[in-house]
């Protein structure tokens, strides 16, 4: 035990400094372990616990946290570094998150800069960097993070369904390991985006988009009258869940409007996807590639790119736009069109059209002409009646019977009904 390095600094990512820490608790449980706060303990007090020796002789490790943003406190720390006898182990945690990455610089700001300096001249420290917490803007680092997570399982996962699982669960390490953790016992070798829909645990604000349009896109009543259960009885409120099943009837809608009008069932998911994209005049020309088109909208993603698109591609005059700033904060945001977040969903969306729909009706007898413009009847009176319910569930007195009304027209394929 005589062997563990000293001082020892922990920053980044919370939960994955968490672990760290009981790792060290599970691996030297025979040490005696005293935590003290560098905010509100006493910096004598703390220098005090760390000189003082155990009865008994046994290791003594002095886990200190709450580190304040104090130069006295950091020209403290790193003397208490150099100066702590062997008998105590000294393991710091930035648990406030001070020490990070500018994303602006990409270094770490100057004043905790200093600090790290000279706390690795310190003789026999070490300092462990868990990353800055994971976020949708940086999709990379929680991609990595899921893809390993599994391979240590021996498990594989592609790239797109990694992303399917932040969707659904978010970006905190400490969920999404759980999730892995739960998944790995019962998943096959290969992660498929069904296996994610079914197994992972809905936690972020798009789960309720992935987990309801999955169970209906199953075209079974009951399956989707039971997820409505669960997201009831987990606090969704009615409405949330109503707005999510009239946008299955819109996306319906646009499919089959596509299949009517001589599109290929295998270009529509690529279509859907493509839908409410910014800027529409790019993402729309079939005359650019993908790869150009995702190239050019980057600089467009921000309020401020989408104001620059308006006024210097397309000449719209200043004047027809908001100030985006007031008192030097922003006071609007830009109303960004519906889009499908993942092409799982569109694929989804065709296939209970092409499935569902098609495939369970009887094209005997009449043309294919009559037959689609029955398919566009049912497409078109069920986003109808998910207009007149939707009011209903906001404004009427029995919001759950208008939901499972909802979900039997939605989930009713029979042509002849309609």
């Amino acid at each position: 035990m005589s062997q563990i390095a000293s001082p020892i600094l922990i920053f980044g990512d919370s939960y994955l400094c968490k672990d760290h820490i009981v790792a060290a608790k599970n691996k030297y449980p025979a040490a005696k372990w005293i935590t003290v706060d560098a905010s509100n303990d006493t910096l004598n007090n703390i220098r005090m616990e760390a000189g003082m020796r155990t009865w008994d002789g046994e290791i003594k490790i002095l886990l200190i946290e709450n580190i304040p943003n104090r130069k006295q406190v950091r020209d403290f720390l790193i003397d208490l570094g150099k100066t702590t006898p062997e008998t105590t182990k000294i393991i710091m945690w930035d648990s406030n998150a001070h020490i990070k990455i500018d994303p602006k610089t990409k270094t770490f700001n100057k004043t905790w800069a200093v600090f790290l300096r000279n706390f690795k001249k310190i003789p026999g420290s070490k300092i462990v960097n868990n990353g800055d917490k994971l976020t949708e803007n940086e999709s990379g680092d929680s991609i990595d993070f899921i893809r390993q997570a599994f391979a240590k399982k021996k498990i594989a996962i592609e790239a797109s369904d990694a992303k399917l699982l932040t969707k659904i669960v978010g970006f905190d390490r400490g969920m999404l390991k759980s999730d892995i953790e739960k998944m790995a016992l019962t998943a096959p070798p290969l992660i498929t985006s069904e296996f994610i829909m079914e197994n992972a645990f809905p936690s972020s604000k798009e789960a309720l988009l992935y987990k309801m349009s999955n169970a209906l896109n199953s075209g079974s009543y009951e399956h989707s009258i039971l997820a409505i259960e669960s997201f009831l009885s987990s606090g969704f409120h009615p409405n949330e869940l109503s707005v999510v099943i009239l946008k299955a009837a819109r996306w319906q809608l646009v499919a089959c409007y596509y299949w009517c009008n001589g599109m290929a069932w295998s270009d529509i998911p690529s279509r859907l996807m493509q839908m409410g994209k910014f800027p529409s005049l790019t993402w729309h020309n079939p005359k650019i590639d993908s790869a150009t088109k995702k190239k050019e909208s980057e600089n467009y993603k921000s309020p401020e790119g989408i104001l620059k698109y308006m006024l210097c591609r397309n000449g719209f005059p200043r004047r027809y736009f908001k100030n985006k700033k007031k008192d030097n904060k922003k006071v609007d945001k830009s109303v960004r069109a519906e889009e499908l977040p993942h092409p799982f969903v569109a694929q989804q969306i065709v296939g209970y059209i092409q499935n569902k729909i098609i495939g369970n009706n009887s094209r005997e007898g009449i043309s294919t002409t009559v037959f689609k413009q029955n398919v566009m009847n049912r497409a078109v009176n069920v986003y109808l009646f998910m207009h007149e319910k939707l009011s209903e569930v906001r404004y009427g007195e029995d919001p759950i019977q208008d939901l499972h009304e909802m979900v039997r027209m939605i989930t009713t394929t029979r042509l002849d009904q309609f």
